[in-house]
């Protein structure tokens, strides 16, 4: 497994493709804290990679733990679980929105 954090290292896209993508059908947890304190993140079926395509499975599902815990889970209506290009990541999509979008 491989931890990351950005506190220490900083942070880049192409960071987190570089450190993950040795796991591509691990299993990942991704915790994110933004800068208002709030943290938030997704339970991965499979690794952080870049791929052209969505890719992934409906055991994908995105948390919030605070300012309390709450999961979200797959509705069933697409497949759209992950997808990395070289400029975002994003989880979870639908009618022209992200769930959760990372960027540079």
């Amino acid at each position: 497994s491989s931890g990351i954090n950005a506190e220490y290292g900083g942070m880049s896209l192409r960071s987190l493709y570089t450190n993950c993508g040795n796991y591509p059908e691990t299993p990942c947890l991704l915790v994110v804290k933004d800068s208002g304190g709030y943290v938030f993140g997704a339970y991965l079926s499979h690794g952080i990679v870049e791929s052209p395509k969505y890719y992934g499975s409906g055991e994908t599902f995105l948390f919030r733990h605070s300012p309390d815990l709450k999961c979200f889970f797959w509705q069933g209506s697409n497949h759209y679980f992950m997808m990395g290009r070289s400029d975002y990541f994003t989880i979870g999509a639908g009618d022209g929105n992200f769930a959760l979008y990372l960027d540079e």
